[in-house]
């Protein structure tokens, strides 16, 4: 191991560069598919954001390292930011108070933290629908500069 690992460094030392410019582009190509795709279904599915709380897609504060099919698309409304990633199948959303960018949790938990209701969302039209019956009190426990409640209690 002590031998193998520092040739293991140097061969990724010279065929990361190697493959960035060769593939670098296709990445870039399919990573913006992905983001594209996604913010266009947020749009349609929750259409009803953007048409009753003026909610925005913004550019995302940080940056994500690309993984498989993963894409991350951030909504803003007056309120609350909405943090959708979607990859290999999955869909999670989180969310943080507008005045606090980076206390993000994960939505169900919020929700789970005020109501008795368990709500599952797998896909993007179960989220919409869970997002609306909860976005009252969502955004107004952020407009009450409040903070979610811990993760985990």
């Amino acid at each position: 191991m002590v031998i193998i690992r520092p040739l293991l460094l140097i061969l990724r030392a010279i065929l990361s560069p190697v493959y960035k410019l060769l593939f670098g582009w296709l990445d870039d190509r399919a990573n913006t598919k992905w983001h594209k795709e996604l913010e266009q279904e947020i749009r349609q599915q929750l259409s009803w954001l953007f048409d009753n709380y003026g909610a925005q897609v913004i550019p995302n504060t940080r940056q994500y390292p690309r993984a498989f099919d993963y894409a991350v698309v951030t909504v803003a409304t007056n309120n609350v930011l909405l943090r959708f990633v979607r990859g290999r199948g999955e869909l999670r959303a989180d969310i943080a108070p507008a005045h606090s960018p980076d206390a993000w949790q994960e939505l169900g938990e919020v929700i789970a933290s005020y109501s008795s209701d368990q709500q599952r969302y797998y896909r993007l039209g179960d989220l919409s629908r869970v997002l609306q019956q909860n976005i009252e009190p969502l955004e107004q426990h952020s407009a009450q500069d409040r903070k979610w409640v811990p993760a985990g209690g």
